[in-house]
């Protein structure tokens, strides 16, 4: 980190601690303020795809009317689709 910029950190966190603000500024050195406690961040992976990307968007399009009017129930009928899916 540049000086400048650790410069105009400590400057934040002082603002920061004069608002009575919980915080944790962690920098990309690693470095660590505040007393804030926070959990690691986990490389978070989606789950596996049922059906391939927009399939079903696809599906429910040709069967859905866009232009229908508010209040009007508009059935999709599922096929290979789970209903919770769909």
């Amino acid at each position: 980190m540049k000086d400048i910029q650790k410069r105009e950190l400590i400057r934040a966190i002082d603002l920061i601690k004069a608002l009575g603000c919980a915080y944790k500024v962690i920098t990309p050195d690693g470095e660590e303020f505040g007393d804030l406690h926070v959990k690691a961040l986990k490389n978070a992976k989606r789950a596996a795809r049922k059906h391939p990307y927009g399939v079903v968007v696809a599906h429910v399009r040709q069967h859905l009317d866009m232009k229908a009017p508010v209040g009007i129930v508009q059935e999709i009928p599922c096929y290979e689709l789970d209903n919770e899916t769909v």
